[in-house]
């Protein structure tokens, strides 16, 4: 059956096997314990991950589009109305780090309490979609609140 490392290559080999053939559907993967994996990463030009109606290249670009439209609304108009909620976007982290070759891009929405921080909305997008959002540029972001992908689901639902 051969050790614990020579079984973890045979699972990773059958992955990368069955990547490769066009149009093939992966449902389910398991590890050597038969445990069920529900997260895993695919590298490569030629992968392409789908949910069998759009593919994650168009899922992202999606994403993309709707924030924009998103913040220029707010932008121009809703936070125009006095809703004080900020839209902006930066290069930098508050603490002035920031990954290669991408910039952030958040709302800051006050809380009814005035004693509590505001929170925010917060996405990262490449540099080369900088152009797409016309906000205010913060020289760094406001300091991140902790917030999480549930809070920023939460909180878009909100708005």
């Amino acid at each position: 059956m051969g050790s614990l490392c020579e079984r973890k290559q045979i699972i990773i080999m059958h992955i990368l096997t069955i990547l490769t053939p066009n149009e093939t559907t992966i449902i389910e993967i398991w590890d050597e314990t038969k445990a069920k994996i529900t997260a895993f990463t695919f590298q490569g030009e030629d992968v392409e991950v789908t949910d069998s109606y759009n593919t994650l290249s168009e899922l992202y670009e999606m994403r993309l589009a709707l924030t924009v439209a998103l913040f220029r609304i707010y932008d121009s108009y809703i936070t125009p109305l006095g809703t004080r909620v900020k839209c902006w976007k930066s290069k930098l982290h508050f603490d002035g780090t920031m990954f290669d070759g991408y910039f952030i891009v958040g709302m800051t929405i006050p809380q009814l309490d005035a004693i509590k921080p505001p929170q925010l909305i917060s996405f990262y997008y490449k540099l080369e979609h900088w152009n797409k959002f016309n906000l205010i540029e913060l020289p760094i972001s406001p300091p991140y609140d902790g917030h999480t992908s549930k809070d920023v689901i939460e909180r878009l639902m909100k708005l």
